[in-house]
């Protein structure tokens, strides 16, 4: 088998490292904008859910 190069070796480690971190920081900083997105949606609902149950309490009120 041919044997590479040390240099060629620690080069092609960096290009690696350095595409591993090119494709997985986006990915992970999206997951976290995601999971932000997510948490601000059901926050949103559950306020939506409460001025929902209040609005129909007022109108079981009034009539």
């Amino acid at each position: 088998m041919y044997k590479y190069p040390m240099v060629f070796k620690r080069e092609y480690t960096i290009t690696i490292v350095a595409l591993w971190l090119s494709f997985s920081l986006p990915l992970s900083l999206w997951l976290q904008s995601n999971e932000l997105l997510s948490q601000v949606r059901s926050s949103f609902s559950r306020h939506v859910q409460l001025f929902d149950i209040t609005f129909h309490l007022q109108g079981a009120l009034s009539i």
